[in-house]
This record gives structure tokens, sequence and C-alpha cells, in this order.
């Protein structure tokens, strides 16, 4: 199979500035030359043979099948104060099992503070808000609290993969099973009394500052039992007013509460686990093997990695001038399913020689021309790289790759199947170019 087809197309002429270039006459011969040459030409050459004379300019579409393109396992990402945390398990038919779990700390909302006295500890409660959610909320969640014995610090750097059990008190704290309600305002857990007369119990001195109340109380971890799993993972907003633990205490004076907060000082780590040995996904991390299906997941899960191995020849074809040229992701429709949706976007990102991420050029025009949205009635995406195909014909850049990921993927958990492209009608690179 020819991995090159080509059509040509008029359209993209009226708009490229090499119009202005040449004189409206030699114009008019050389796309009627073009149109000629469409109706003859065998669909396998690529069109680079042509050798047209210096007063023409050929323009033509090219529909790029040579791509070379696999699922690949994305390395642990940081995750420590984001907007949102994750929390929750479940078995995705394609992708196998998935958890996410989140450390935080709990700060004092004001300081010296005195309980009065004849204090006697009522109990205390954890409210988080809820911001929405991925799968399906009609199964309950097993869910375990610890408590930190060690200490996190909002200005070190964690990752999606950091250890949590180094950090925490082996005994959870308390356990619960719930069944998420999204479109409620929050998530009321009701925590230990022991934790509330341990408050109460404390010495003034830890109440000075936060400081000394953080090295007394370090903070909470919540993983989902993962030999339980539920339905899908909530998303909760820890920076919310509606986020906060209150304390229920009765002094001389009767019933009293304190707020403790969590807020942009506290540190806070989404943490990821994915199991993909009993999964319907096959080819991660095999660039030799050209599978019909490429793979996708948020929360550090999976992505696509593209290399473009065809355009080496045309280094040497003369001057190319790309006009557009259009990355075309087409979704494997037969994997979507109701509960576990696409995302609405995805990143693309260029890979250096030292396997880290940069934006493509293309990036910096603009969101509305990069593109990268699910188109809903096609279902596919589409990213406007002509910037950086040129720079791969032009030889001022090495082939390193491109990634394309979830978006927002250490705040999400869509996740998506794509066609590769050797399927009919897979992921593709159409380009409009000039050859003077």
């Amino acid at each position: 199979m020819q991995p090159f087809t080509i059509s040509y197309c008029l359209k993209p002429l009226l708009n490229h500035k090499l119009i202005f270039l040449k004189r409206i006459t030699v114009l008019t011969a050389a796309l009627l030359l073009i149109v000629l040459q469409a109706c003859k030409k065998d669909p396998s050459v690529i069109g680079l043979d042509i050798h047209p004379q210096s007063d023409k300019v050929t323009a033509a579409t090219l529909s790029f099948s040579g791509i070379n393109a696999f699922t690949f396992s994305e390395d642990s990402l940081s995750t420590d104060e984001r907007s949102l945390a994750l929390l929750g398990s479940y078995n995705d038919p394609v992708f196998g099992l998935t958890s996410a779990s989140f450390i935080s700390q709990v700060r004092l909302s004001s300081l010296s503070l005195d309980f009065g006295t004849s204090v006697q500890a009522d109990s205390i409660c954890l409210y988080i808000d809820y911001t929405s959610f991925y799968g399906d909320s009609t199964v309950s969640q097993n869910i375990n609290i610890y408590e930190l014995a060690n200490s996190i610090y909002p200005d070190s750097i964690y990752y999606s993969n950091f250890d949590a059990n180094t950090v925490i008190n082996p005994v959870p704290l308390h356990s619960f099973t719930y069944t998420p309600r999204p479109n409620d305002s929050c998530l009321t857990i009701k925590l230990p009394i022991e934790l509330a007369q341990r408050f109460i119990a404390a010495p003034s001195s830890i109440y000075e500052d936060n400081a000394a109340f953080l090295e007394f109380f370090k903070g909470l971890c919540f993983m989902p039992d993962a030999s339980l799993p539920g339905g899908g993972i909530a998303y909760f907003n820890l920076l919310s007013t509606k986020t906060y633990m209150i304390l229920y205490y009765t002094n001389q004076d009767g019933p009293q509460t304190y707020n403790f907060s969590i807020n942009t000082n506290c540190a806070r780590i989404n943490l990821f686990n994915h199991n993909y040995g009993n999964s319907m996904v096959t080819g991660i991390n095999d660039s030799v093997t050209s599978h019909s299906s490429i793979y996708m997941q948020a929360m550090s899960g999976l992505g696509m990695k593209i290399y473009f191995p065809g355009l080496t020849s045309w280094k040497d074809s003369g001057d190319i001038i790309i006009s557009k040229a259009e990355l075309i992701i087409p979704v494997n429709t037969s994997f979507n399913n109701s509960l576990y949706t696409s995302p609405s976007k995805l990143l693309n990102v260029g890979i250096t020689s030292s396997g880290t991420y940069e934006f493509l050029s293309d990036y910096v025009v603009g969101e509305a021309y990069f593109n990268g949205k699910l188109n809903e009635e096609t279902q596919e995406y589409r990213f406007n790289i002509g910037r950086y195909i040129q720079s791969l014909v032009d030889g001022t850049k090495t082939d390193n790759g491109i990634a394309v990921l979830c978006s927002d993927n250490r705040v999400s958990s869509n996740r998506v199947v794509i066609n590769n492209s050797n399927v009919t009608g897979g992921l593709r690179l159409e380009i409009y170019y000039f050859k003077p």
C-alpha cells in the first residue's frame, strides 16, 4: 500500500500570500495545468516529482497516512496544588482499574485559639465541595482516610505516583462508604470523636500559629479501597468556601464551633494509579508494531506519540512552502461509553531531544487556530500544526515526535480510543503546500 494519496484544491491559493507574487495570467495558467493533471494523476504519486517552471506555483492537498503513531505510558506528572482534588476508583471495561487519591493539609482559620473552660468535644465533620463526577455515580465508593505521620510542604514538588505510604499512619483514621451525589453542594464526612477530643486536649501552644499546628496535625490522605472499586471519580474543589473541617464543642458559654481551613497555603497532592493488566489496552510503548487503535487516558495514564518519517524525503525536493497542515485524530467510536466519556479537548506538545515537553510554535498563534477540540458530530479532533511541519520540511527541527494527551490530565479522568493511521479514515495529516 502506498503511504500517500493526493487531491488538488484551489481554495488554499486564494488565501496564500504567494498569489500576490505572480501575475494573474500566469497563475490562471498554472491552475488550469493543475486541474488537468488532477484528472490523470496516479494517486500513489505524492506530487513532489512535479518540477514546475520558475513562473509557476503548484498547490496541492496532501493526505499523509505514512505516520508512525503508538500508545505510550505517560511519565508521572507534578500534581501538587492543583485546582481540583480527585477521589474514587472504577473498573473501565476498556482501560481496566483506575483510582485517584489525594492528600491535603488543614490549617487554622484564626490564631491563638482559646476553647474556654469546662470544654467538651461534641463532634468533628469535614465538608468537601463537589465539582463534578466522571463515571457511574450510582455505584457506592469505599473510602479510607489516613492521618499523615510525616509532613508535606507547599513549596515542594510532588508527582502523581508519589507513594502516600511514606507519609501516612498505616492505620486508617476513618473508613466510610458513600454513594456519590455530585449534584449536592458537598460531601459530608463525620470524623471520629477521638480526633475532636485530641484537638480539645492539645496544649494551647499548638494554636499559636500554623507552623505549630501543622507539626501537631500534619494533614489527611483520602484513598479509595481499590479492592472494592466504585463506579468513577469524584472531582472536589478544596479551595471552595464550602470546603472546611469544623469542630463542634461545648464550653462554659454553651455550644461552640471552630472552622479549620483548606486554602491556597495548604500543600495538596493528587495521586493516580492505573492497572492495564486485565484491560483491552494493547501496544503500550510499542513503536514497531502497527496497532489499529491508540489508547489515551488522563490522570497520567496513556498518551499518543506521533512521528512523521515520510517528511524526511521532502528536504531534498526543493523549496516547499506549507500553507496549512492539519492533524486529524478520529475517535474509534466502537469504544465510546456514555459513562466514561471522551475528553472535550486534547493537548498537543513537542518532544525535545531530552524527552521533555515543549509547546509547538503553532500553539502560540492562539487557541482558536491551534484547536484540539472534539467535534461531537464528526467524532474527531483537529490540530493546525503548519509551522511545526514547515520546520521539519526545512530541516530546522529534528523529528523527535509530538505527544498528544488528554487535556487537563492532572485534574480529570477522561479517556478515548483513536483510530490509527492504518485504519481507513484514521489518523492523518492533511497538508496544503506550494512548490514555487
